[in-house]
This record gives C-alpha cells, structure tokens and sequence, in this order.
C-alpha cells in the first residue's frame, strides 16, 4: 500500500512488527531509518540484514555533518553540527554516502570550555552521517528529534535528498513553498483522485514555559491567510486522465498528460483546495 515508511529515531524492531517489516522490504517497499530505529530493543545491532553495521555509540554529544555530491539540496556544503549524539555505522560497499561526519576537538564541559554550544571541528569521522541505497536510507543522527527541537532547516533538506534517493519519481510534485502541504486521496468507486493542497503561515503563540504552569507550552495558530498565485502540480499516474477540475466549485483546470504524469497549475490557492483528477 504505501511506496516508504519512515520510522523516526527511536523505533526498534521485534517481534510481529519486525516480520511486518521484513516482509515489507521484501516486497519492494522502501524504508528511511535514523538513529536507533531499525535496531534490535537492546539497540546492540540492526535487528535486519540491510548492510549496516552498529560499531557503537559516538563518544561526542555533538558532532558534524558534511552534505557529499548525492544530497546537492543543502545550501551549506561545509560541516553543520548536529546535537545530541549519534550512531558509530559502517555500511556496504552498495550503499551511497550522502552525508560524512566531522569529529570536534572535544566534548564542552566544566573542564573543556568553549564559548559556543560546541566545539569546531577538527577531524574526518571513520563513520557514515547518512547513507542510501535506494531501497534503505539511514541516518546516525535522531535527525527528526534534532529538527523538531532546533528548527534547522539544513536537517529537512537532508531528509528531502534521502528520500529522493529511495523515490526518485514521487505519487506528487508541487511548487508549494515549505509551509505547504499536500496529499492524493483515492476514491476508486468514483474513478478519481482527489488532491488536497494546504497553505498557511503558522505563528507561535505563548512562552514555551511560565510561573502560571510548570508544564504549559508555547502553541502555533493560523491568523493571517496569503493566496499563493499560480501553484504548480503534478500527478504520477498509470491511468488515462479525464479532465481535472476545482471541487467542490466544478472549475475546469488546463492538463498535460506526457509519460504517465498529469501536469496542471492551480490560479490560485488560499488556504485550502480541492482538485478531483478523473480517470
């Protein structure tokens, strides 16, 4: 049913769950791991056969990533640190690199002082940061964690080239800008799919915590909503297209059909659309 799956920093595997996944794999699914997941729960080695091999824990609380060739997203191509720790993996020849590590000078403490959050780097690491073998992408790091806890973007763009490298051609392409979602629902008793475009700019709200309550936390809210002119789509599919149109409004959109792809723009999206591809 689904192309990938992403399990996100702390999923182990074992169990029914692990046969779940083997069998996946071997079905031709594809898989995006980081950190321990993909572990056994005692987390001492790859609880799968992918090519991957767990050395150890890195003895440095941060460390760095350098973006190579095969991840080309990423504006910054000199080391970018990454907190919290990572995996010591060695992987098969037949995986890709797609990000190397760097080591710093030493961990920051009361007895190693440096005046940032870390210290530079100084030395290539013998292991990998991120790789891919276009059926498995791994990364050392709890890059989902990282991202959600520092915001930095550099962590997204290394997870976009990941999963380039396991789908290549995906279900739906956008020009939407960061803040935009979008998803292809299939309605098969209606011979059609429906497309669900979303834009807004979500604002924080509140302190992250206060004296009122010890654990309150910061909300993010939609206030103010911007159209976005001119969104461009398209859609992979195997089946003749019909006419693509504006739902629930029954406006007809402008479609190319080449090479099993539909191609079509949206005038103008505030918020929320919904476009019915029929075939």
């Amino acid at each position: 049913k689904y192309q990938l799956v992403i399990l996100p920093d702390t999923v182990t595997l074992t169990g029914e769950f692990l046969e779940k996944v083997e069998k996946y794999l071997e079905n031709g699914g594809k898989l995006l791991l980081s950190s321990a997941s993909g572990l056994n729960p005692a987390k001492t080695e790859f609880a799968l056969n992918l090519g991957l091999e767990l050395v150890g824990k890195s003895e440095f609380v941060s460390d760095y990533l350098v973006p190579t060739v095969a991840a080309p997203t990423s504006p910054v191509r000199s080391p970018f640190v990454v907190h919290g720790g990572a995996c010591n993996i060695l992987a098969a020849d037949d995986f890709e690199v797609l990000a190397t590590r760097r080591e710093p000078y030493f961990n920051r403490a009361w007895d190693h002082f440096c005046s940032h959050q870390h210290t530079p780097d100084v030395t290539d690491s013998p292991f990998v940061g991120a790789v891919s073998n276009g059926n498995v992408a791994y990364f050392a790091h709890a890059i989902f964690t990282c991202y959600r806890q520092m915001g930095q973007p550099l962590y997204r763009d290394m997870v976009a080239d990941a999963l380039r490298s396991l789908l290549p051609s995906p279900r739906v392409e956008t020009n939407l800008p960061t803040a935009g979602r979008c998803s292809l629902m299939s309605q098969a008793e209606e011979n059609r799919w429906i497309l669900h475009l979303l834009f807004a700019v979500p604002q924080k709200r509140g302190a992250d915590q206060s004296s009122r309550a010890k654990h309150e936390e910061s909300v993010e809210v939609i206030e103010d909503l911007y159209p976005l002119r001119d969104v461009a789509c398209v859609v992979r599919t195997s089946q003749p297209v019909k006419n693509v149109r504006l739902v629930p409004s029954l406006v007809a959109l402008d479609f190319e059909v080449s090479d099993g792809e539909v191609h079509f723009v949206l005038p103008e999206l505030l918020c929320h659309a919904m476009v019915e591809i029929q075939h």
